[in-house]
């Protein structure tokens, strides 16, 4: 019996054909699954009506300041003869900083102090040649004249010995306040330098507090006595608890809108100068709290012309009408739904 003969190319054709059958039957049943999930409509979320309590917050920015600083400078010019302290130590009250060379104006003083002396001299020997009297004791009015001509010459010498005296004293510049040396601007002597221009800077770090700007419609909320919680932006771990001490009568000059000052103490021991002036940071305050209510997430509550309500089915048909009222970032009480009832979004 003879075997028949197939052409190759035939053979091949045809295995190609059942390969790519086969491989469209796979491809079919790896894709029906894959549309069918994606036509799959996505479940509704759901919330339930629970009864618990709402708080209304106000966020406001601040940084921390100081309320004892002191600015210091000298009050005439001249040579810096002494600097007792370097940035960054700490100073106690009424310690002196620095002093100008005190050379010329001690020698100013001795020259005033002899002045002093022989004007004395004079005001005791016209005095003697006048029996003693005073102006008001004069016989004529020339005698009266040369009295008070002597007076006048006395305390004129004692003016200048006292004034000269103070030169001396404003020479040296002490610290009024306990506290940092934080800006030194002439930190060596045998600098000549002017009258008035800031040289030293003390800030004391016991003092710190929490300043924060609120505007017209915030301040409102941030009585004398309200207490809110802190967090700074350095210690995001942290919180510190504060309480307002102080708002301003009068709006911040400059500012585009009107904006107050609000104090606030800080609840913390800064002995190891862990907060720094400038550190920036929000403060949170409780303007408004209510318990024992009903409440959902803010997002279930939906809104129209009529009012607002929530969906009572999965399908987002069946709307239920409510009445709303202290709403937070995250719930809104409700009213009007009983408690337990699951609401769809």
């Amino acid at each position: 019996m003879r075997i028949p003969s197939f052409d190759p190319e035939i053979i091949s054709s045809v295995m190609k054909r059942k390969w790519m059958v086969a491989a469209s039957i796979i491809l079919t049943m790896l894709l029906i699954p894959l549309v069918l999930f994606l036509m799959k409509k996505p479940e509704a979320e759901t919330a339930t009506v629970r009864r618990g309590s709402i708080s209304q917050e106000l966020s406001l920015s601040g940084e921390i300041d100081a309320d004892e600083k002191a600015t210091l400078s000298f009050q005439t010019g001249g040579l810096v003869a002494f600097v007792g302290f370097k940035k960054g130590d700490f100073v106690n009250q009424f310690q002196a900083i620095a002093a100008l060379d005190q050379r010329s104006a001690k020698k100013t003083l001795e020259k005033t102090l002899t002045d002093y002396l022989l004007q004395r001299s004079e005001f005791d020997q016209v005095k003697e040649e006048n029996l003693n009297r005073t102006p008001e004791q004069a016989i004529n009015n020339e005698m009266k004249r040369i009295l008070e001509r002597n007076q006048w010459n006395l305390d004129l010498a004692v003016n200048s010995v006292e004034l000269q005296d103070l030169v001396i004293q404003l020479s040296t510049i002490s610290t009024p306040i306990s506290g940092i040396l934080t800006e030194a601007n002439t930190p060596h002597a045998g600098v000549n330098v002017g009258p008035f221009a800031p040289q030293y800077t003390i800030i004391n770090p016991k003092t710190i507090y929490f300043k924060v700007a609120a505007d017209q419609t915030e301040v409102v909320s941030t009585p004398v006595g309200a207490s809110g919680t802190i967090v700074l932006d350095s210690y995001p771990d942290k919180t510190i608890s504060g309480k307002v001490s102080d708002v301003s009568f009068t709006p911040r000059v400059g500012e585009t809108g009107t904006v107050y000052d609000v104090k606030v103490l800080l609840n913390i021991d800064n002995s190891n100068f862990k907060y720094l002036l400038g550190m920036t940071g929000d403060i949170t305050f409780t303007t408004f709290s209510k318990s024992n209510l009903l409440s959902l997430p803010v997002r279930f509550v939906k809104t129209d012309a009529r009012g607002r309500y929530v969906f009572e089915d999965p399908g987002k048909k069946k709307k239920k009408y409510i009445e709303t009222g202290l709403e937070s970032d995250e719930l809104i009480e409700v009213r009007g739904i009983a408690e337990g009832a699951i609401v769809y979004d």
